[in-house]
């Protein structure tokens, strides 16, 4: 029997209206958005930076984290590992690079530009 793709291969990313949307498509062949704020994935971020030596799951991330939806935290972590911002080892997350916060901001608004270039290039805007 085929295997299922996991649930990241049937995953995507966009900003809306100032919010990081995930959408997934559901093996029914429908689809659920979840959206993560910026302020909720900066302190994400940060919770991983202080965190870094020792890691930090996802559950830890929840307990530790009451004033962020548990979606909202399962949002930004998703697009961090997809985006190669955090590495899982022994299903712990950790920073990939050094820079980590700066690096998961830099994606968050790289990610935002190309969806409002995107819209501009729709809207037949031309730049000029």
């Amino acid at each position: 029997m085929p295997r299922r793709p996991a649930i990241e291969d049937r995953q995507s990313f966009t900003i809306e209206l100032g919010y990081l949307v995930r959408t997934v498509a559901t093996r029914d062949g429908g689809t659920y958005t979840h959206r993560c704020a910026l302020d909720a994935y900066q302190a994400v971020a940060w919770f991983i930076v202080e965190h870094a030596g020792q890691g930090v799951t996802t559950n830890m991330l929840w307990e530790a984290a009451p004033e962020i939806p548990c979606t909202q935290a399962s949002v930004a972590v998703a697009f961090m590992k997809e985006r190669g911002c955090l590495a899982v080892r022994m299903r712990r997350m950790f920073p990939a690079s050094n820079f980590f916060y700066e690096d998961a901001l830099i994606e968050w608004h790289a990610l935002a530009h190309h969806a409002s270039s995107a819209a501009h290039s729709e809207s037949g805007g031309d730049g000029t």
